[in-house]
């Protein structure tokens, strides 16, 4: 069953991230993936983490013209930064996620560029920090917490563990 729901969730994501369910327009949007994966992981822990970063970063790699396993090798890394939660840096995991959002945007898209500048595509690193890092950034930091209360109430609903322990379904 947590198989069907990280797939389900990462097909969901990986199309309305590449456009397919976005309407159009200059609207800032969240990074779905990297939420998903950090969220995922903040929730239910590294195992579920890794899964959910290598599916939803292959079907992410699937639809980009990017090389090939730049965002699975990007949000592998996000699944660390995200497990912070086990340091206890902050009691309130509202407040974890509104922490590890900046941070895990930024490790994604840190790996993102230095592939894509490997790889010989031309940018400029400060346009693309400034039009497309921080407001990345800007906009998962408050997008988190919402996310964040969804993922809990679909883990709590299924029964998934939470934080090391069986979560109880509502009844």
């Amino acid at each position: 069953m947590r198989f069907i729901v990280i797939l389900t969730l990462a097909v969901a994501v990986t199309l309305v991230h590449s456009g397919m369910l976005r309407p159009g327009g200059p609207i800032p949007r969240p990074d779905l993936p990297v939420l998903l994966v950090m969220l995922w992981t903040l929730t239910l822990g590294l195992q579920p983490g890794l899964l959910a970063a290598t599916i939803v970063g292959l079907l992410a790699d699937s639809m980009s013209a990017a090389p090939f396993g730049m965002n699975t090798a990007a949000l592998m890394l996000v699944v660390p930064v995200a497990m912070l939660r086990d340091r206890e840096l902050v009691e309130s995991r509202f407040a974890l996620a509104l922490v590890l959002a900046p941070l895990t945007t930024g490790v994604y898209y840190a790996v993102s560029l230095v592939v894509l500048q490997a790889s010989g595509w031309p940018f400029d690193w400060g346009a693309e920090i400034a039009e497309v890092v921080i407001p990345a950034i800007a906009i998962n930091t408050l997008v988190a917490v919402p996310l964040y209360v969804l993922i809990a109430l679909i883990a709590a609903r299924l029964g998934m563990p939470y934080g090391g322990r069986r979560v109880r379904r509502a009844t």
